[in-house]
């Protein structure tokens, strides 16, 4: 009782709601575990780093193709997937410009109604020809096609979908219509394929409604803990310790130089977050123990 059970029926209200926290957490700490790895990926700071040491393709993919500044991640923009995490490191090729005589300069103001004409005629052409490839290529229903944004850039067609086995991103020269890369999963390291597939899972999308309900299990334990780590804290409370008062160390308590030391390692491995409590352990120590107000607010 109390670890695999809650005592709900108990009149102690510090029991009923230390099971309420401790019970959820105990079968759920797995799948919490795995919704932060999972998540870990697509953050800035630990994301970005990460995805530069593993997320990268072996230059000689693109020995006879000419390379911009520009990685493919840049198309996902303002939370907007567009393509998969696995390939946002892959450089962005560039299109091969043909002979003066067939590009237009539109910035230009003596051009004729005839140049216009064949441009807006080759759009069309150039276009069905992207679509054509990419389905060659293995693109699955539901893939996306980014438009050039320059002379030198290309069409991007990319399937984010349910499996990741079925991903596949596919730069094409907007002149010629030919490929100039193709990624997908069979071009994936280890640890790309166990992030795709990790963030398929923890999106509610590997393996349908069922997928969905055990993200939703792990999200309602997650705001439970949230909720009942609180109540705890207000219960505990040292009367007259302040509105943010923290509770006495149990007199139970086991060496002190385990937990600090698990939490140094974390803020080693997630940088953020150990400059953060650095900041607040300056912010305690500087600050909130020099000012008597401060001090009797917190505690």
């Amino acid at each position: 009782m109390g670890t695999l059970i809650p005592r709900l029926w108990s009149k102690n209200k510090r029991i009923f709601w230390r099971d309420l926290h401790a019970v959820p957490g105990f079968y759920g700490v797995l799948l919490i575990g795995f919704l932060l790895i999972t998540g870990l990926p697509w953050t800035g700071f630990w994301g970005d780093t990460f995805a530069q040491v593993w997320g990268r393709f072996p230059d000689e993919m693109w020995d006879n193709v000419p390379q911009s500044t520009m990685v493919t991640g840049s198309l996902n923009q303002q939370g907007s997937l567009f393509v998969p995490w696995a390939a946002e490191q892959m450089p962005m090729p560039q299109s091969t410009i043909p002979a003066a005589s067939l590009v237009v300069d539109h910035s230009a103001g003596d051009h004729s109604a005839d140049d216009d004409n064949n441009v807006s005629s080759r759009v069309p052409e150039v276009f069905n020809k992207v679509v054509a490839t990419a389905i060659t290529a293995g693109a699955p229903p539901g893939f996306n096609i980014a438009f050039p944004t320059d002379e030198t850039g290309v069409y991007t067609a990319s399937a984010f979908p349910n499996d990741p086995k079925q991903e596949v991103t596919i730069h094409i020269d907007q002149y010629s219509g030919e490929v100039l890369t193709s990624v997908g999963w069979k071009d994936y390291g280890i640890v790309p394929k166990a992030v795709e597939l990790g963030v398929s899972i923890h999106m509610g999308k590997y393996f349908g409604i069922a997928n969905q309900l055990v993200m939703l299990f792990a999200a309602l334990i997650t705001i439970l803990l949230a909720v009942t780590g609180t109540v705890m804290w207000w219960q505990r409370r040292p009367k007259g310790s302040g509105l943010m008062g923290a509770p006495a160390m149990p007199a139970y308590v086991q060496d002190w130089r385990i937990p600090v030391a698990v939490i140094a390692i974390l803020g080693l491995i997630l940088p953020l977050m150990g400059l953060s409590l650095v900041v607040v352990l300056l912010l305690d120590y500087f600050v909130i123990s020099r000012v008597a107000l401060l001090r009797r607010l917190f505690g």
